[in-house]
């Protein structure tokens, strides 16, 4: 019960052994139904560094907050004063019960913006040293504008996670061209400052991420069907048997999510000229592929293996996502030939690399939103360029026609990129002929 592990030392509250705090299903006590049902309790949330305890949805371990030091003034005749200091992100310390010797403190939250402001006026920006604000210790530097007389300068810093340092004070006292700067040891929270939260225990409830899907009854394969995705609630597939008079079938190479929840890069997106109607090469990888039929098209599940396969495909299964629940058609059988809706995504697997060609026509239909997890497909962009929102502006369009969207991922190349709204990261471009799996709090309709 009391074994510990983890970057915050949580200790193995939740066992069968006599004496432990709970005794609940959980997906680290291993069996099949824990998984399905997504149940994860709060000593294994807290040992893979999942613990939230003020449940502002940030972990504790990137829930951190800046400091901001500031270099000595120098004194005498100035035509300027120029300000230099240093902001550092300060780490979620591990408990000092860490078998010793414990793991160092670590950061992985940047210093993202360092502002200023003169006798309580405007923010404003101070620049980096090196070229950017983009690590977890960063010097700054500016130069205020400064009249005669005794001036009040504070100085703040901001994380990638939007947590601000304390503000930092110095009292400069300009006579003529002479200066007298004193830093005061002070440091007060501005009115956005984030309150520092003392973290104690771990709770003890049960926490369930997502409900059972109920498996329909339409006959599918005995395989996961669906991408795993460690970090973020997909959806999950509860498989039902094929019938018995077929062969035993067994899915492999199923897609692994290796991100973390907080992706820590933004990518670079690029619009790229395309004219409308034209070809559309898809590349296919080897495995699992997600992508969209073109608008307009009157493609089933089998029509769609077949034309991919006739372009030197080996398309073995597709998988769609529809109202909280998988459904497989597994090539050469004669069940599951579901419609291929041109508005919605597929999971598409094959045995080798090839490329599939299509043609990009028609216009993009109005989208239903159900709440929970929707797989669509991207629209065609009326401009002829493929890519015509970005994971941010698609979300914003969704949740200004009645949406609550809170996440957009892309499956590509065998990984996950999650975005998620309001972090300024992973905004990648929404491209025609792929499809996103995009979380809503709501259910509503969208229209491109």
């Amino acid at each position: 019960c009391t074994n510990s592990s983890g970057y915050l030392i949580v200790q193995n509250q939740n066992s069968q052994q006599t004496g432990c705090t709970m005794n609940v299903d959980s997906i680290m006590r291993g069996g099949y139904t824990p998984f399905a049902n997504r149940a994860v309790d709060s000593y294994a949330l807290g040992q893979m560094g999942m613990r939230d305890l003020d449940n502002n949805g940030r972990p504790d371990v990137i829930d951190t907050t800046p400091t901001v030091v500031l270099d000595t003034l120098p004194t005498g005749t100035l035509s300027a004063v120029t300000i230099t200091g240093t902001a550092q992100d300060q780490p979620y310390v591990p408990p000092s019960t860490y078998p010793q010797p414990g793991p160092p403190p670590i950061s992985v939250n940047n210093i993202v913006a360092v502002n200023y402001r003169v006798d309580g006026g405007a923010w404003q920006s101070a620049s980096p040293r090196d070229s950017a604000f983009d690590t977890t210790t960063e010097g700054f530097t500016f130069t205020p504008a400064l009249t005669n007389g005794v001036h009040t300068i504070e100085v703040q810093a901001a994380n990638r996670v939007n947590n601000s340092s304390l503000v930092k004070t110095a009292s400069v006292t300009i006579s003529g061209s002479s200066v007298t700067p004193t830093l005061a040891a002070t440091n007060t929270p501005p009115p956005s400052a984030t309150a520092t939260t003392t973290r104690t225990s771990t709770p003890t409830a049960t926490r369930t991420v997502a409900a059972t899907n109920t498996a329909t009854a339409s006959p599918t394969n005995s395989s996961t069907m669906q991408p795993t995705n460690t970090s973020t609630a997909l959806p999950t597939n509860t498989p039902t048997p094929l019938p018995t008079n077929t062969a035993t079938l067994q899915q492999t190479n199923t897609p692994t999510n290796t991100s973390t929840a907080l992706p820590t890069s933004a990518a670079t997106q690029t619009a790229v000229a395309s004219p409308t109607a034209s070809t559309n090469a898809m590349q296919l990888a080897s495995g699992w592929n997600l992508l969209a039929v073109p608008a307009g098209s009157t493609y089933n599940a089998q029509s769609l293996a077949s034309e991919i396969n006739s372009q030197g495909g080996s398309v073995k299964e597709i998988d769609r996502w529809s109202v909280g629940t998988w459904q497989a058609y597994l090539v050469g059988y004669p069940f599951n030939n579901f419609t291929a809706d041109s508005q919605l995504g597929f999971f598409v697997r094959t045995t080798a690399a090839s490329q599939w060609s299509s043609v990009l026509a028609g216009t993009a239909g109005t989208r239903v939103l159900n709440t929970g997890w929707n797989l669509l497909a991207a629209p065609p962009c009326a401009s002829g360029l493929t890519s015509c929102y970005t994971a941010s502006t698609l979300a914003a369009s969704m949740n200004a026609q009645g949406a609550t969207v809170t996440e957009i991922d892309d499956w590509s190349n065998g990984a996950w990129t999650a975005y998620i709204v309001s972090y300024p990261f992973n905004n990648f471009a929404i491209k025609t002929g792929h499809a996103y799996f995009i979380k809503s709090g709501a259910a509503a309709t969208w229209t491109p």
